[in-house]
């Protein structure tokens, strides 16, 4: 003999159409499957309703107003943001900033080694100068730019013309970053003299203040004081006055 599907516990049944009612689905598709609950001891198979009542039912079933993804994000954003502390300014790294300085003077001085035209004309100028000075030029060219050495009062110095191509290198480099890292160091220091000039300064002017504050509350305290003491005479006279004549 086929046996007949599993009934579904009223329970379940119930848990059912109240969780279709909160997704604003129709739980009637679930009613006639249900099958009565099994009566207790004593009671009335026909006085138990198998289902809840229908105000029972809609009241379970009526959605739940919860606030959307949009509504939660909304909200968040409309909520005023904490103010954050401004962050303190950052200390300049002098040394850092040096160190690549003298790497980008360094890599400007090799291209200036390795262009002949451009060490040729430094060169020339740096040599007249010091032919103008008494120095005279030597056959031996430098190891490192290849520019002849120079003697003076025949002794023989050092090369004249590596200088000058550092010096060119730097200014080459300064005059990309805005000035050098020692231009922009005095900078530094010239403007924090002058804001501690400046914090001095209204120092001294908060004191000269208060002490001119200090100085007119006293004169007005013993205008105050002269003043009590004119009364006091002239009260005492008006006294005096009204006895002498109260005697006649």
């Amino acid at each position: 003999r086929s046996e007949g599907p599993t009934p579904v516990p009223h329970e379940e049944v119930v848990a059912n159409v109240q969780a279709l009612g909160r997704l604003g689905l129709d739980g009637s598709v679930l009613e006639a499957a249900a099958p009565p609950p099994p009566p207790p001891l004593g009671e009335d198979v026909e006085s138990r309703s198998t289902l809840p009542r229908p105000e029972e039912a809609e009241r379970d079933a009526a959605p739940v107003e919860t606030p959307s993804v949009h509504e939660e994000v909304a909200s968040a954003a409309a909520a005023p943001a904490a103010p954050e502390e401004p962050a303190p300014p950052a200390e300049t790294d002098w040394t850092a900033l040096q160190e690549e300085e003298n790497g980008l003077v360094e890599a400007e001085r090799n291209n200036l080694l390795q262009n002949y035209e451009a060490r040729r004309a430094i060169a020339t100028k740096i040599l007249g100068s010091k032919l103008s000075r008494g120095y005279t030029i030597h056959d031996i060219p430098c190891e490192n730019c290849t520019m002849p050495l120079m003697l003076k009062k025949g002794k023989l110095v050092d090369c004249v013309v590596c200088p000058a191509l550092t010096v060119k290198a730097r200014k080459t480099v300064a005059a990309t970053r805005g000035g050098t890292v020692a231009d922009k160091i005095a900078a530094h220091q010239k403007e924090q003299a002058r804001v501690e000039q400046a914090r001095l300064d209204h120092l001294r002017e908060e004191e000269q203040r208060r002490e001119a504050e200090r100085q007119t509350a006293a004169k007005a305290e013993e205008l105050r004081r002269r003043a009590e003491e004119i009364r006091e005479i002239a009260d005492a006279q008006k006294k005096a006055e009204a006895e002498a004549e109260a005697r006649q």
